[in-house]
């Protein structure tokens, strides 16, 4: 953070008379401009996990912040490949998910997946699912039950399989009359640290207040298909995300049904999870 802290300076590019910071963070390289030093200085802590600096050039991604404090809006103007106009954030917390989003779509080598993660009994747990769905409630439940943190927004798999923590703070939406806004639960330096793992069990949850927990369970193929809906690059690297999520798909066993409150659930995930290690050993979790 410290360089990257140095690196911003006037006259850089995107603009004349702005500042600018570039970092990398799983292969992608984004570039942030603004005409405010204080607001990049701000939005450092905020960048993705593993974030570091790099030259501001060859960059994937370029985006231009604009403070607007008669709205109390900041306004980002991106120039990669996925134009979608001027995009207006109230805090710089909610700013800040757009650059996770980002690192998404460029990550390289890795595949990231719409999902919620942690890892008990030594193998990661997978939670798929697209905003607005409870997953941060659900892996914070989890996390509450001993699990140790990966990610509460993907699921980050290499070529292999293996499952990668992307661990940014807990973004929990809470309802504030009609509208919702984020509370952001840090993630606490004292956590156990995740290493990568293999993914030995994958739930396609839905919650339904007051269901029953009786879930059935995937095939292989169901499994990749039903993933493959959740990647964010789904669509620009196909063949290499069914090579990856077909390596999850065989190791894991795979369960889909509905969840009721994240408390219950939590519980009945960490028993089912830790009934099934036992019965299968050091080798991953048992079929239901």
């Amino acid at each position: 953070m410290k360089v990257l802290q140095q690196q911003v300076q006037t006259n850089s590019p995107p603009s004349v008379g702005s500042s600018a910071i570039a970092f990398e963070c799983c292969g992608a390289r984004i570039m942030l401009g603004s005409t405010d030093h204080q607001v990049l200085q701000d939005l450092i802590p905020l960048l993705p996990p593993g974030s570091s600096a790099i030259a501001p050039n060859k960059v994937d991604a370029t985006l231009f912040i604009q403070k607007r404090p008669q709205h109390g809006l900041y306004c980002i103007q991106d120039s990669h490949e996925i134009p979608r106009g001027e995009l207006a954030y109230r805090t710089l917390e909610e700013l800040a998910s757009e650059f996770h989003f980002i690192v998404s779509v460029f990550a390289r080598p890795y595949l990231f997946v719409h999902a919620g993660v942690v890892a008990w009994c030594g193998h990661a747990i997978i939670l798929p699912g697209h905003s607005m769905t409870g997953k941060s409630t659900l892996v914070s439940a989890l996390v509450d039950y001993g699990a140790t943190y990966y990610s509460d927004e993907y699921a980050v798999i290499d070529r292999h399989g293996r499952i990668h923590p992307y661990r940014k703070s807990l973004a929990l939406r809470t309802r504030g009359g009609v509208s919702r806004r984020f509370e952001t639960v840090p993630i606490s330096e004292t956590a156990p640290h995740a290493e990568s793992s293999v993914a030995s069990l994958v739930a396609f949850l839905t919650y339904r207040a007051n269901s029953t927990w009786n879930p059935r369970n995937l095939t292989p193929a169901e499994t990749v298909l039903t993933l493959f809906k959740n990647t964010v690059a789904a669509k620009t690297r196909g063949q290499f995300a069914l090579r990856a999520l077909s390596h999850v798909a065989r190791r894991a066993t795979c369960i889909k049904g509905l969840r009721p409150e994240a408390s219950v659930a939590a519980a009945a995930l960490i028993k089912f999870a830790t009934e099934s290690s036992r019965a299968s050993g050091p080798g991953g979790f048992a079929s239901i």
